[in-house]
């Protein structure tokens, strides 16, 4: 019997045979995997060394102008350019904005030892080609990972590469906003976003309308401010040298005097002294006292939003008796400002034989009837007094100025469907408007409203009074109206015919709004000193009193101005008013 050789300590031939072949499989696979880590620990590398180098030139590219950055490097040799025709590199510089043959000029040669010596980056391995002007990097050689040769950033996902600025608007952007200071204001910038590596830039600004650039410094990040020595509105842009520039943004400096403060304070210029009370702002652009310091009680009101008053400065207050340091007619003449009352001859000047008169109450005006024009300081008459006549006379003394409304009362709330049903019955209570459903009737005195006439010297000064908490205020007096004249004649010294004797345009048929009133002489709108319409538009009611010296007890109101009627009254024009109509508004003033 044929028995079978067995080896019972060992293993067979098949077997050692497989155990072969699987040892030289795994070290195959050991082999593909040490080879394959390798790879991509040299292709890490090349990338994280490609991000610092990036980042280092785009830091010199922010502080080097573009001749200075072609003085870095080495000039490339004709041999070392023909790495531009290498698919991987040429597809990426052809893929960039600007002249090809421009963007390969502009690249230098940079070995190890040169960057590092002349550059200050340390740790970097191999040579590059670099364009500064660009801030595109190419290495020498290639780093080959899975069958792909890379040379650049470009080619590398998610590599933080260069992304070179286009040219359009909108690339870079950010806000701007102004601020007013005591020594005029300043800009804030922020939110800075930009998608490339760029973070230094050039600010540059100018007021709008001017035609030069200025510089305001440089910075990183995303804020900057920057003082500027005015008010008014700024146009700014970021740049980052030629390559860069962001979309114009304006910003607005308002000063801090254009702005509503709970605070009264002074504004002096041209020799004068103005109080701005609490609750109200001067008005950008008429901040000049000579010229018409203007306030709102709405902040930079540019656009007429507020409620407006003219302030009213005085060189001194004509004395009323002998000894009491007032200013003379004489001076008032002489082209001072002097609050008074006054009559103006034919040719505007001061008639200083009448003036007198008016202070002893009582002129005599060459009409049919004996009259007399009365600032009375009591109650009891027909029409209404002053508010307290003395105490505004001492406030204008001590404050050195008064406000007059900038424009004549207008009126708003009204139903315009039931104006034209009323009628004018003679009751001093009644105003010629009727409120909407809801609504009261207000006064406001603002451009481009309906003014509020058909509205008796009662009504008026009442509307007139309270109109606000921190300065008081009235329907204006014969003081205030004459002084408002010498303050606009103050500029008209030379002139053929004075405003005192100027009339409205009297052309229309019907009453104008607020502020758009035309001179007769001229067609101009009638503004003066920023005042407007007190040589036309409607005649308007002041506290002064009318007394027929033959009948006293039928004593009536006085209106002052020219009206858009009549070519026969002018500014400085005192009529006698029985009753309210159409051809009649008001003005309030305010005082401290």
């Amino acid at each position: 019997m044929k028995k079978s050789i067995k080896n019972e300590k060992g293993i067979t031939l098949v077997s050692v045979v497989i155990i072969v072949i699987v040892l030289i499989i795994l070290a195959s696979i050991a082999t593909v995997s040490g080879i394959s880590t390798v790879k991509f620990a040299q292709y890490t590398a090349f990338k994280t060394e490609l991000q610092l180098l990036q980042n280092e030139v785009n830091a010199l590219k922010q502080d080097k102008s573009n001749d200075e950055l072609l003085a870095y490097g080495v000039e490339m040799t004709d041999s070392q350019k023909d790495i531009f025709s290498v698919n991987e590199i040429s597809s990426v510089l052809n893929g960039k904005e600007g002249e090809i043959n421009t963007i390969e000029n502009d690249f230098r040669y940079f070995s190890q030892e040169y960057l590092t010596k002349n550059l200050g980056i340390d740790g970097i391995t191999k040579d590059y080609y670099i364009n500064l002007k660009e801030r595109i990097i190419i290495a020498t050689e290639p780093v080959t990972y899975e069958d792909v040769d890379y040379y650049m950033l470009e080619q590398i996902e998610n590599g933080g590469y260069n992304v070179q600025y286009n040219n359009q608007i909108g690339e870079l952007t950010f806000e701007a906003t102004g601020e007013p200071t005591n020594d005029g204001g300043k800009i804030i910038i922020s939110n800075v976003n930009y998608t490339g590596y760029i973070d230094k830039w050039e600010v540059q600004y100018r007021l709008q309308g001017d035609e030069n650039w200025k510089d305001a410094g440089e910075f990183t990040g995303s804020t900057y401010t920057f003082e500027v020595t005015q008010s008014g509105t700024y146009e700014v842009r970021l740049k980052h040298g030629d390559e860069v520039q962001s979309e114009l943004l304006t910003a607005e400096v308002i000063d801090s005097i254009y702005i509503v403060s709970n605070e009264q304070r002074q504004v002096t210029n041209n020799g004068y002294t103005a109080q701005i009370p609490s609750g109200f702002a001067v008005v950008p652009e008429c901040i000049s006292i000579a010229d018409g310091l203007v306030i709102s009680n709405v902040s930079n009101d540019i656009n007429n939003e507020g409620n407006q008053y003219v302030w009213i400065p005085i060189d001194g207050v004509l004395q009323e008796a002998e000894g009491d340091g007032g200013k003379t007619i004489q001076d008032a003449v002489n082209g001072e400002i002097v609050l008074g009352r006054y009559v103006f001859d034919e040719n505007g000047n001061i008639d200083k034989e009448l003036t007198p008169a008016i202070l002893d109450e009582k002129l005599e005006t060459g009409k049919d009837s004996l009259l007399s024009f009365i600032e009375y300081s009591i109650d009891g008459h027909q029409n209404k007094p002053a508010r307290e006549l003395k105490n505004f006379i001492q406030s204008v003394r001590d404050n050195g100025g008064y406000y007059i409304a900038r424009y004549e009362a207008g009126v708003v709330g009204y139903d315009e469907q039931k104006v034209e049903s009323q009628n004018i019955n003679g009751d001093p209570n009644w105003t010629g408007y009727v409120a909407k459903d809801g609504e009261n009737l207000k006064l406001v005195t603002k451009k481009g409203v309906q003014p509020w006439n058909n509205i008796t010297q009662h009504k008026a000064s009442d509307m007139c009074q309270d109109l606000f908490s921190t300065i008081k205020s009235d329907l204006v007096n014969s003081y205030a109206w004459d002084t408002a004249i010498l303050f606009i004649q103050k500029n008209q010294m030379n002139s053929e015919k004075k405003y005192s004797r100027q009339n409205g345009l009297s052309l229309s048929s019907d009453v104008s709004l607020t502020g758009e009133g035309k001179l007769n002489d001229t067609g101009e709108i009638d503004k003066k000193n920023n005042i407007y319409d007190l040589a036309g538009n409607c005649c308007e009611w002041t506290t002064e009193t009318v007394i027929d010296v033959s009948n006293p007890s039928s004593d009536s109101s006085t209106t002052e101005g020219g009206l858009f009627s009549s070519d026969i009254d002018y500014t400085s024009t005192r009529s006698t008013l029985y009753k309210e109509g159409k051809t009649t508004s008001f003005r309030p003033i305010l005082y401290f």
